[in-house]
C-alpha cells in the first residue's frame, strides 16, 4: 500500500510540477504581451501627439512670420510639415492589424492633407507679400484634425483596457488553480505569486504613466503661458513616484535654469547651471545614471538613487532638459516612456515662447518694453467698463519730456533714448501690478491707475515726477543733465466717460503743466 501510495504522491507532484510549470511560462507570455500592449499603445499615443504637435507649430511659425516678417520663424515650417505626415504614416503602421482603427486613419489623411495644403498656400501668400489672414476653413480643419486625433486616442485607450482586463481575469484563474497544488508546491506558488503581484503592480503604474501621459499632452494643448504650463506639469507629474524638474537655457544660451519641479529634488540639486554640467544636453541624447555611475553635476554629488536626463529640444535647437531622479534605477521602458514626455514638452515650451514673444513684440514698444499706444487704448476702454460696473473711479497720467528735443538736438538720437529708457524704468519701479505703464509716441508715455481717487492719483504722480528729476542720466558715461516730466492727471467719471475722452482731458491738463512752467502735475478741470 506504502508503495502505491509514494507513487501516488510523486505522480501528484509530478503532475503539480508541471501545472505550476505550465502556469508560469502562461503568465509570462501574458505579461510579455501586456507589456507589448502598454508598449504599442504608447508609441500610438506619441505618434499621434506629435501630429498634433507638428500642425500646431507650423501654424505658430506661419501667424509669427505673417506678423513680423522674420524669415527664421519659416525655418521650422516644412520640417514641421513633414513631421506631421511621417506620424501620420507611423500611427497607420502601428494599427496595421486594427481595421476599425484604420478606417478613423484614412479619414483623418485628407484632412491633414489639406490643412497642410493650406498652409503651405499662406506660406506662399505671405512670402509674396499678402496681408496676414486666417482661414476659416484652416481653423475647422484644425479642430476637426484635433477632435479625429481624441476619437482614435480614446479607442485605443479602451482596447488596452480592454486587453489588460483580459490578461488580468486569466491570471486571476490561474492563481486560483495554483492554491490547489500540494505543500510540497506552496514555496513555488508563493513565489509565483509574489512575481505576478509585482508584475501586475509594474502594469498599472505603466497605465497610470500612461494616462499621466495622455492627461498632460491634453492640458499643454490648452495652456496659454509658460507659467500656466508649468503648473499643470506640476500638479500631473507630481502624482508619479520619481521627481522631477524641467531647466531651460537662457538668451544667452551659457546657463540653464530650473523653471518647474516637483516630487522631492535631491540634496545638493542646482537651480541654476552650466549646460557642460548636463552630460544629456552635452551629448545632445537622453542620459541615465544609478548608483557608481558618472552622474550630471546638477544633479547633486550625494544623491544615490536613480536619474535621468532627457534633453527638450524645439525647431531642431536645444532648449532644455528634462530631469527625474527616484530611488530605483529607470528601466528601458521608463525611458521610452520620459522620451515621449521630453518631446511633448520641448514643443509645447517651443510653441508658448514663440507665441509670448510675438504678442510682446504686438503690444511691447521696443525701446522701453513699456506697452504700445494700441495695448493701452484696448486695456483703458476694458478697465473703464470694469470701473463703471463697481463705481469705481481710474486715474489716467499723461506725461512728457520737458525740452526732449534739447537732448537730441545735443546728444543725438542715442541720447534721447537713454533718457527714455531711464524715465521707463523709474516708472516701473513706482507702479503696481495693476497699473499700465505706456509709451505713446515720441516722448509721451501714459499711466493707468486703476481704482485710484483724485488724492491717490495726485500724490502717485507727484512721487513719479520727484522721481524723475532727481534721475542722473548718463550715455556712455557722459551726464546728460537735469530730466524733468510734465504730467496732466485726469479721472474717470468726473473728466470724461470714455478712453478718448479721459485722454483728450489728461492731455488738456499737461499742455497747462508746460505753460505753468513745466516740470509739474496739473489736474483737469
Amino acid at each position: 500500500m506504502t508503495p502505491r501510495i509514494l507513487t501516488l504522491a510523486l505522480l501528484s507532484t509530478v503532475i503539480a510540477l508541471v501545472g505550476l510549470g505550465y502556469l508560469s511560462i502562461k503568465q509570462a507570455r501574458l505579461q510579455a504581451e501586456s507589456a507589448s500592449w502598454v508598449a504599442h499603445t504608447h508609441e500610438v499615443v506619441g505618434q499621434l501627439q506629435s501630429l498634433v504637435a507638428s500642425v500646431t507649430q507650423a501654424e505658430s511659425s506661419l501667424r509669427g512670420y505673417a506678423i513680423t516678417r522674420d524669415e527664421r520663424l519659416l525655418e521650422g515650417f516644412e520640417p514641421s510639415r513633414a513631421r506631421a505626415r511621417r506620424a501620420l504614416e507611423g500611427a497607420t503602421k502601428l494599427t496595421g492589424d486594427n481595421p476599425e482603427q484604420q478606417r478613423r486613419l484614412a479619414a483623418l489623411s485628407p484632412k491633414l492633407e489639406r490643412r497642410l495644403d493650406l498652409l503651405k498656400e499662406g506660406a506662399d501668400s505671405a512670402q509674396a507679400g499678402a496681408p496676414a489672414s486666417v482661414s476659416r476653413e484652416g481653423q475647422n480643419l484644425t479642430r476637426a484634425i484635433i477632435a479625429d486625433v481624441e476619437e482614435i486616442l480614446a479607442y485605443e485607450r479602451a482596447l488596452l483596457t480592454e486587453r489588460t482586463t483580459a490578461t488580468e481575469q486569466q491570471v486571476t484563474r490561474m492563481v486560483l488553480l495554483s492554491f490547489g497544488t500540494s505543500a510540497l508546491t506552496c514555496g513555488i506558488v508563493v513565489s509565483s505569486l509574489l512575481l505576478l503581484r509585482r508584475e501586475l503592480r509594474r502594469r498599472r503604474e505603466a497605465e497610470a504613466s500612461l494616462s499621466s501621459l495622455i492627461e498632460l499632452g491634453e492640458h499643454l494643448q490648452t495652456c496659454r503661458t509658460l507659467d500656466e504650463a508649468y503648473d499643470v506639469v506640476q500638479t500631473v507629474l507630481g502624482r508619479d513616484e520619481a521627481a522631477g524638474a524641467i531647466a531651460l537655457t537662457t538668451a544667452s544660451r551659457n546657463v540653464v535654469e530650473v523653471r518647474a519641479r516637483w516630487g522631492e529634488a535631491p540634496a545638493g540639486a542646482s537651480e541654476v547651471f552650466e549646460p557642460s554640467d548636463c552630460l544629456a544636453l552635452r551629448r545632445g541624447q537622453t542620459y541615465g545614471s544609478t548608483n557608481g555611475d558618472v552622474r550630471c553635476k546638477h544633479i547633486g554629488k550625494d544623491f544615490d538613487g536613480g536619474s535621468l536626463c532627457i534633453p527638450l529640444a524645439a525647431q531642431g535647437e536645444l532648449t532644455g532638459v528634462l530631469q527625474l531622479t527616484r530611488t530605483s534605477a529607470f528601466s528601458n521602458e521608463d525611458k521610452r516612456g520620459a522620451a515621449v514626455l521630453a518631446e511633448q514638452l520641448g514643443v509645447a515650451i517651443g510653441n508658448l515662447v514663440l507665441r509670448e514673444t510675438l504678442r510682446n513684440q504686438s503690444i511691447r514698444d521696443p525701446l522701453t518694453g513699456l506697452f504700445n499706444r494700441r495695448y493701452t487704448e484696448e486695456t483703458l476702454e476694458r478697465e473703464i467698463r470694469r470701473a463703471a460696473r463697481a463705481q469705481e473711479s481710474i486715474a489716467i497720467l499723461a506725461l512728457d519730456v520737458d525740452h526732449f528735443k534739447r537732448f537730441n538736438d545735443t546728444f543725438g538720437h542715442d541720447g534721447g533714448d537713454a533718457v527714455l529708457k531711464a524715465i521707463a524704468e523709474s516708472l516701473r519701479g513706482r507702479t503696481r501690478g495693476g497699473d499700465v505703464v505706456s509709451r505713446l509716441g515720441g516722448e509721451e508715455l501714459a499711466v493707468i491707475l486703476p481704482g485710484a481717487d483724485l488724492d491717490v492719483a495726485t500724490s502717485r504722480a507727484e512721487s513719479i515726477r520727484a522721481a524723475v528729476s532727481e534721475l542722473e542720466v548718463k550715455q556712455s558715461g557722459r551726464p546728460l543733465g537735469k530730466v524733468t516730466i510734465s504730467i496732466g492727471l485726469s479721472l474717470f467719471p468726473k473728466h470724461g466717460a470714455s478712453g478718448e475722452e479721459l485722454m483728450r482731458s489728461a492731455d488738456t491738463a499737461l499742455y497747462a503743466a508746460k505753460r505753468g512752467g513745466r516740470d509739474r502735475v496739473c489736474v483737469a478741470e
